[in-house]
């Protein structure tokens, strides 16, 4: 019955303290690409019609042969997100030359859309952590430190290969370090089709619930980037600055609770943010997420749980 759905969320007022950083001149700079992600995010009119944000989950289900002992669950979805910036930087001394972490604290609190009966409204997901933008620089004199010692050398100074950096806890008990790039370019995001479909060795039973293994690209139970593409459309895109981060990259790394470990471990994770800055120079928020997993009643078959979703600043 509509009457049993609980009321939307507040999804415009901020869910972590503003950190103030970005008015600090060094901080400002030392986020460079980062800095345009401070504030809340939301998806525009989430209870009216459907959201902007996608979500399909394969799901280890005992006692289902039909489908290799796997369900799947997809639905539309609505969220906060807030950026804040710390009003300092997090040094990494090295003993010739330091790192400094210009850091983004961020929260992020998902619920469940329109298409889930009951459950509209309700909160499906939440997670927090940081973004880093890592900056090598000469080793700085603390202000404890004896002025006799000396300073060393720094040069030559090499900058990170990959000098983003998103960390993520999941109360599912998942902690996620992926490092990554940013770029920038004129013009829209190129956003790229994804599968859901698994991978390995896959029987015709767990094909069943992906279509029978026929992929369709404006699917977006086999393919939710589709969603952003929709977002987009009627839009002028002025410019573009992707963060893409992953697991695949040198540092990056996955850890798992045992009760995860031994039944459906996360093994890698990917994700690319857009920020675009719109014709009327107004911006809104992109992000295709994908988790790789292994569930144990399904040995050498990888399974991908997507994300995409799109937001706007929250007012």
């Amino acid at each position: 019955m509509k009457d049993s759905i609980p009321p939307p969320p507040d999804t415009s007022t901020p869910i972590i303290i503003d950190g103030g950083g970005e008015h600090v001149p060094a901080v400002e700079a030392g986020l460079g690409p980062l800095l345009g992600l401070v504030g809340t995010w939301n998806n525009p009119n989430p209870t009216q019609g459907p959201q902007l944000g996608y979500n399909v989950m394969p799901l280890p289900q005992n006692d289902t042969p039909a489908s290799d002992n796997v369900i799947l669950k997809d639905f539309h979805y609505y969220e906060e997100m807030t950026f804040s910036a710390i009003p300092g930087d997090a040094a990494n001394r090295g003993g010739d030359y330091q790192q400094n972490c210009w850091v983004l604290f961020y929260e992020q609190r998902v619920y469940f859309g329109s298409d889930a009966g009951s459950q509209e409204n309700t909160l499906v997901h939440a997670e927090n952590g940081d973004w880093l933008h890592l900056v090598n620089v000469a080793q700085d004199r603390g202000a404890i430190e004896d002025p006799a010692d000396p300073i060393p050398d720094p040069n030559p100074i090499t900058q990170p290969t990959f000098p983003i950096v998103k960390q993520v806890s999941v109360p599912h008990g998942n902690s996620i370090l992926a490092p990554g790039i940013s770029t920038t370019h004129p013009g829209p995001p190129h956003i790229p089709d994804v599968s859901t479909i698994p991978t390995g060795s896959v029987t015709p039973a767990l094909l069943s619930i992906y279509n029978d293994g026929n992929y369709d690209r404006t699917n977006p139970m086999l393919n939710p980037n589709i969603i952003l593409w929709n977002a987009l459309e009627g839009k002028t895109v002025k410019s573009t600055t992707a963060f893409t981060v992953s697991t695949a990259n040198e540092g990056g790394a996955v850890t798992n609770i045992i009760f995860e470990q031994k039944k459906a471990n996360v093994s890698a994770f990917h994700t690319t943010f857009w920020l675009l800055t719109l014709e009327d120079d107004s911006t809104m928020l992109q992000y295709s997420q994908t988790m790789e997993m292994e569930f144990h009643a399904n040995p050498g078959v990888t399974f991908y749980h997507i994300d995409a979703a799109s937001m706007v600043p929250a007012t």
